[in-house]
């Protein structure tokens, strides 16, 4: 990708921002490899505990920004842009804000599901107290794609959770349209929010978001 900034080692009060700027045509492709993908223009990684930290990226026009991949059993996260808690975060935010997103892609080959046509944010074990926002973004003709029958989740932006406790996701003031998900077990033409494992007391507020033209191929319309 463009940017990328990783916390290798466990990290308190840390905060890493991104601010403004203008990326089209990133493209971030791998053939083989033990990695998922993360945002073909700009990737945010906590990969070790993150206790009240923060990764944000504000602002920005993200365009034509491709993430694509080939081999067998690797995911992608972000087709421009990527937050990703590997372990145990607490009291840490996620915050994607003002952007404007067009026209960005995640594609596969493979038999492994793709997450979020523009925008990613993923934590992935043990997320306690946290938050994931998602305010004043303009997202249009976003796609996700894999036709070899995994889901595909969040033609636009895809939220994913796995054990989490106490966190809480919210998605205000936002532009979707004609973003699509496509392939035989898609979801979430616009935005998707997956909770897998145990999640206990998690909220989700969606508001005064505006939603059309979006679509997804497979039995998870919407």
């Amino acid at each position: 990708g463009a940017v990328s900034i990783n916390y290798y080692f466990p990290a308190s009060r840390c905060m890493a921002a991104i601010e403004g700027g203008s990326y089209a045509v990133s493209s971030n492709h791998m053939t083989i490899g033990a990695n998922s993908n993360y945002g073909a223009a700009v990737s945010v990684s906590y990969q070790a505990a993150a206790t009240n930290c923060a990764a944000i990226v504000s602002g920005g026009i993200f365009s034509n920004n491709i993430n694509s991949i080939s081999d067998s059993g690797i995911s992608n996260f972000g087709g421009a842009v990527s937050v990703y808690y590997h372990v145990e975060a607490t009291g840490s935010t996620a915050a994607i804000r003002n952007g404007i997103y067009a026209d960005n892609s995640n594609s596969n080959s493979n038999n492994y599901a793709n997450y979020g046509g523009a925008a990613s944010v993923y934590y992935n074990d043990e997320a306690t107290n946290c938050t994931a926002i998602l305010v004043s973004g303009i997202y249009g003709g976003n796609s996700i794609n894999n036709q070899n029958g995994q889901g595909n989740t969040g033609g636009a932006v895809n939220l994913l959770l796995r054990g989490s406790s106490g966190t809480s996701i919210l998605v205000q003031n936002c532009s979707f349209t004609g973003n699509s998900a496509v392939g035989d077990s898609s979801s979430g033409g616009a935005v998707k929010v997956s909770a897998s494992l145990a999640n206990v007391a998690l909220n989700v507020l969606v508001a005064n978001c505006t939603m059309q033209n979006n679509s997804a191929t497979g039995p998870g319309l919407g």
